[in-house]
């Protein structure tokens, strides 16, 4: 897996990364194979434990999805009777999204500049976008301000503990550590810490309330698994039941140097 860190990162390279970033998603042929990475295995696994997570934490009122992709999340929400807007800076994902759930209110725009008013929202979600931004925390920011006071924020973060204790590991042992540096600025990724998080959210005003550690199947740690799982999940859905319940089950007292991810709610304050 190829990682960048937050805090090796300089102003220059963080924009560079951020403009790349912008042209990959906004080009008309990003979305076209998104839908298919998560039909099968690790992925939908993922997207089955998320879904279930978010729902049984999630109150009333309407609800943001920034970044919304083609609606994965969106479209769940939608069938469960929420009121739902989703922000992307993408035309061509929304309008996948609205072929999917006619009913969701899309909005083109951009996630560091919400084209909302404070307070907008009972609930904000920011799935599977955060760990790609070097400046996630300026996002962080944006997602506070639209959020009305008591309302829920949903993202989650890859484990720096997770990587940290991976590495450490690795060196001990004399083995390559899984972490490297890429030269695509596009494909860079980053991770955070639970206390880097909550510090994060405590400066705008948001202190989180619970925690889910999962995406074992992802783990460095198990990282000779990966082809295996990804074909027995792929393949089974009994297989998929059984792992979401156990993440669903274990993942809130699970130790972050285990987990791949960390799947955060928080109220604002």
């Amino acid at each position: 897996m190829k990682t960048r860190k937050p805090e090796n990162s300089t102003k220059d390279s963080d924009d560079r990364i951020s403009r790349a970033k912008r042209e990959r998603y906004r080009s008309r042929d990003f979305g076209s194979g998104y839908d298919s990475r998560y039909r099968g295995g690790i992925n939908r696994l993922n997207t089955e434990v998320e879904r279930a997570w978010i729902e049984r934490q999630l109150g009333t009122g309407p609800v943001l999805d920034a970044g919304a992709g083609t609606g994965r999340f969106s479209s769940m929400l939608a069938r469960r009777g929420h009121t739902v807007t989703a922000l992307d800076s993408s035309a061509a994902m929304l309008a996948s999204l609205k072929a999917k759930a006619p009913g969701v209110n899309t909005v083109e725009g951009d996630i560091y500049g919400l084209p909302f008013e404070s307070d907008s929202f009972g609930a904000v979600l920011c799935m599977h976008v955060l760990f790609h931004l070097p400046d996630w925390e300026r996002v962080v920011a944006e997602l506070a301000r639209v959020l009305s006071t008591g309302g829920q924020l949903f993202f989650e973060m890859r484990s720096a503990e997770h990587a940290a204790a991976f590495a450490a590991a690795a060196r001990a042992l004399g083995l390559a550590s899984e972490e490297s540096t890429t030269d695509d600025p596009s494909s860079a990724t980053f991770t955070a810490s639970g206390k880097q998080v909550k510090k994060v959210l405590d400066s705008y005003g948001v202190s989180v309330e619970r925690t889910l550690r999962y995406d074992i199947a992802h783990s460095y740690w198990y990282r000779p698994l990966n082809r295996i799982s990804e074909r027995l999940l792929a393949r089974s859905p009994l297989a998929r039941r059984v792992f979401a319940r156990v993440e669903l089950a274990l993942g809130p007292a699970c130790p972050g140097w285990l987990a791949y991810r960390t799947l955060y709610v928080g109220r604002k304050r």
